[in-house]
């Protein structure tokens, strides 16, 4: 019981250390991917799915049209934030580091709060993401997109 805890505890500190720690980590413990690699997609692949099966094709087009709302919040929150603490008064030291935190910072927000409003009016919290994304990804399995490069 106590190698398991000291195996943790090497795993988190390891793991806390970004991109060293992870691949040092990567190495060290290598994991088997044995799932199947797909070919990439096109939006005409989508828009097949989307023919073949109704229900889950207009979830996903939710699902799309919700992340695209939520990245438009981020970046529209980033540089809101990051404009509003560049007509701060302020050395030009101050005031990048002010751009930076608060930029980044005002993303986050905007990102919260665009995910929420698309939440909410595309009625995604009905929606099972994950359920809707493995249709998809089985679909595509079947249909095209076996035997790819995953990157």
């Amino acid at each position: 019981r106590a190698d398991i805890d000291r195996f943790s505890l090497l795993f988190a500190i390891m793991a806390g250390t970004g991109e060293f720690g992870s691949a040092l980590m990567g190495k060290l413990f290598p994991i088997q991917d044995t799932s199947p690699k797909l070919k990439a997609w096109t939006r005409a692949d989508i828009d097949r799915f989307c023919k073949e099966n109704p229900s889950a094709g207009a979830d996903l087009k939710k699902l799309q049209t919700g992340g695209i709302i939520s990245g438009l919040g981020f970046v529209g929150g980033l540089g809101g934030g990051a404009a509003f603490w560049a007509s701060r008064p302020g050395t030009l030291n101050g005031k990048l580091m002010s751009m930076l935190i608060g930029g980044i910072s005002c993303g986050f927000v905007g990102f919260l709060s665009s995910t929420s409003v698309a939440s909410l009016s595309l009625g995604l919290y009905k929606v099972e993401g994950t359920k809707v994304n493995q249709q998809w990804m089985d679909w595509w399995a079947k249909n095209g997109g076996a035997g790819g490069k995953m990157w």
